[in-house]
């Protein structure tokens, strides 16, 4: 059956509708998978900084500790190079990890409780070295052996190992949110190509039988 003009027109104005709304489908659905691609990379990042800003509080928090130990139990200046060299990290550290927590209200109290526990600790390591210097070992021991500065670095362990625990599942899940992000927009993308691809290609077979009808009527 001859094509005629009219069906041509408006099979051409059919197919050029689908070609544009095919297209305008792909870049939408590229933009919000890429926006949801960025969204999880930025949280991953987060997770990850949160992570190695916990560990590196909780890294200085054990060298000022062991530091102390070594001291106490020798006398030995050379003991305390653990301690000297962390202790001035230990704040910043913490303020780091308050910094990059403070999106999060519900961190707010623990983390009060986490500082709280971090002045006890400081200051009775700081207290005990005092007193070691002076030849004051039994009551430096005495302050140790009070447990308080234990149960305060205990108590900031389990909220350090709390917050590596989530900034891992974070982690987890983030890598493969945005490997499912880059799925769809591979599905999307190869879809969208042959919904086109097949557009232009019964455009260009509409032209050639209409082309071929008006030659055929001009003979």
């Amino acid at each position: 059956m001859p094509i005629t003009k009219t069906s041509f027109l408006r099979t051409s104005a059919i197919l050029l509708i689908v070609g544009f709304a095919t297209l305008l489908a792909i870049v939408g659905a590229t933009w919000l998978l890429v926006e949801r691609t960025q969204t999880y990379f930025e949280e991953v990042i987060e997770a990850r900084e949160a992570r190695l800003a916990t560990v590196n509080l909780r890294t200085s928090l054990q060298d000022v500790e062991t530091g102390q130990r070594g001291f106490l139990l020798t006398g030995e200046e050379r003991y305390l190079e653990p301690f000297e060299a962390a202790r001035p990290t230990v704040m910043p550290n913490f303020e780091r990890l308050q910094e990059l927590l403070r999106p999060y209200p519900q961190a707010e109290e623990p983390m009060a409780r986490v500082l709280a526990a971090i002045e006890l600790k400081l200051a009775e390591i700081d207290e005990t070295i005092a007193l070691r210097r002076q030849g004051r070992t039994d009551e430096a021991l005495a302050i140790v052996n009070t447990d308080a500065g234990k149960e305060a670095m205990d108590e900031a362990r389990v909220f350090f190992d709390a917050v590596i625990r989530a900034a891992d599942e974070r982690l987890t899940t983030g890598v493969e949110e945005q490997r499912q992000s880059a799925d769809w927009l591979r599905i999307v993308t190869v879809l969208g190509g042959l919904v086109i691809f097949a557009v232009v290609g019964a455009a260009v077979w509409m032209a050639l039988a209409y082309t071929r009808d008006l030659v055929t009527a001009r003979e």
